[in-house]
C-alpha cells in the first residue's frame, strides 16, 4: 500500500477496474459512472469495433478473391468504394417502379390486386385498402426489368458506367389502381388506411433511362396493361390455392 494515498482518487481507481468491461453481461460488476471511467470505456469498445472490421475485411477478402477483377452491377454508386477496396469492377443501376407476377405485396399495385382477387374469392369484403394514390411512379415489367440487367452486362458493359432503368408508362397510383379494376371488370369502394401512408413520400418518380436505351438498345416490350393482367391473374391464382390470407 501506499501511505496516505488519496481516498478519493482510490476510489476513482477501484471504479476503473470494477468497471472496465462497461456492461453487466460482459461481467463488469458495476457500470461506469466517473468520466474517466465512461472514457476507458468507450475506449475498449473504439478497440474491439476497429478488430470486429479487420475481422470482417479479412474474411470478405478470402471470399472474394476467387472473383477478384471481375464485374458486377449494383443500385447505389457507394458501391464504388466497396469494388476499389476489393479489386472489383461495378457498374451502377437505379431501376425504377418494376412489377409483375410474383411481386410481394407490400408494393401497392399488388396489395391491390391480392385484395381484389381476395373480394373475387370472398375471403375479404370491401372497402380496398389504400394509401398515397396521388403518387407518380414509370412503371416497368419485371420481365424488361430482368432483360435490361442482362443486357447491362453483356452488352459492352462500360466499368464505371451510372445507368437509370424503368419504363415508359408514367402513372398515378390510383391509375394503376383503375386499370386494376378495369382488368377485374368490377371497380370495389376504397378507403384510405394511415399505415400505408409513409411519412416522407418520393412521390414523383420519372426517369430518363435514354443513357441506357442508347448504350444497350434495351425499351419496354411487354405493355403496362399486360403486365397488371398478369399480376391479377397471379393473385388470383395464390388466393384458390392456398388458405385464407391476410389483407
Amino acid at each position: 500500500t501506499i501511505p496516505d494515498f488519496p481516498h478519493d482518487l482510490l476510489d476513482l481507481i477501484l471504479h476503473l477496474v470494477l468497471s472496465h468491461h462497461g456492461e453487466y453481461e460482459y461481467g463488469s460488476p458495476r457500470l461506469p459512472v466517473t468520466v474517466e471511467a465512461m472514457a476507458d470505456d468507450y475506449i475498449d469498445n473504439l478497440d474491439a469495433f476497429f478488430a470486429d472490421v479487420d475481422a470482417t475485411d479479412r474474411k470478405v477478402r478470402k471470399a472474394l478473391a476467387p472473383v477478384s477483377g471481375q464485374t458486377f452491377f449494383v443500385f447505389h454508386p457507394s458501391f464504388g468504394y466497396f469494388a476499389e477496396a476489393y479489386g472489383l469492377k461495378v457498374l451502377t443501376t437505379r431501376m425504377f417502379t418494376h412489377t409483375g407476377p410474383r411481386r410481394g405485396d407490400v408494393f401497392a399495385e399488388s396489395s391491390f390486386a391480392k385484395q381484389i382477387a381476395m373480394i373475387e374469392a370472398k375471403q375479404i369484403e370491401p372497402p380496398l385498402k389504400v394509401g398515397n394514390l396521388e403518387s407518380v411512379r414509370t412503371i416497368a415489367d419485371v420481365r424488361d426489368a430482368v432483360r435490361a440487367y442482362h443486357m447491362l452486362l453483356t452488352v459492352n458493359p462500360q466499368v464505371g458506367a451510372v445507368y437509370n432503368i424503368g419504363g415508359t408508362h408514367t402513372c398515378t397510383i390510383g391509375q394503376v389502381l383503375d386499370t386494376l379494376f378495369e382488368v377485374a371488370g368490377q371497380r370495389y369502394e376504397v378507403e384510405v388506411d394511415p399505415a400505408r401512408l409513409r411519412p416522407i413520400d418520393a412521390d414523383h418518380q420519372v426517369p430518363d433511362c435514354s443513357k441506357f436505351m442508347d448504350h444497350t438498345g434495351w425499351k419496354p416490350e411487354i405493355p403496362f396493361e399486360q403486365t397488371m393482367v398478369d399480376l391479377l391473374e397471379y393473385w388470383r391464382e395464390k388466393v384458390k390455392r392456398t388458405r385464407p390470407l391476410q389483407r
